[in-house]
């Protein structure tokens, strides 16, 4: 995707602040930043069984308190968090590029199997 400037980045190449979440990397010492995600990519979760199992695990959870029942994810929005991430401010079209073109990579990659 050309972003500006002409400069062409393959979808890996984002727009993301990198941070470390940990304290220490290689024996090195990095100060402790820690930002808030503003930003997350998930994948929607279409496949029956996975679907399935989750309904028998939210019937567990309403089981032992009915309250859970207001928390529950419905399944048809049932998704998994591949990664959290801070967009930097006036980057965020660029983000969106970076996903659809991830999208796109994915979809190739898994060609006809349902996630």
């Amino acid at each position: 995707a050309d972003h500006g400037g002409g400069h062409q980045e393959a979808w890996h190449e984002r727009p993301w602040r990198h941070r470390p979440w940990g304290t220490a990397h290689g024996g090195r010492s990095w100060p402790h930043q820690r930002v808030r995600p503003t930003h997350f990519v998930a994948v929607r979760l279409f496949s029956r069984e996975i679907q399935r199992r989750v309904q028998q695990l939210q019937q567990w959870f309403v089981a032992k308190d009915p309250l859970y029942e207001r928390c529950l994810v419905p399944l048809k929005r049932l998704h998994s968090a591949l990664l959290l991430t801070c967009v930097e401010e006036g980057r965020e079209q660029q983000a969106r590029d970076a996903c659809a073109d991830a999208g796109r990579s994915i979809r190739e990659f898994l060609g006809s199997e349902p996630v």
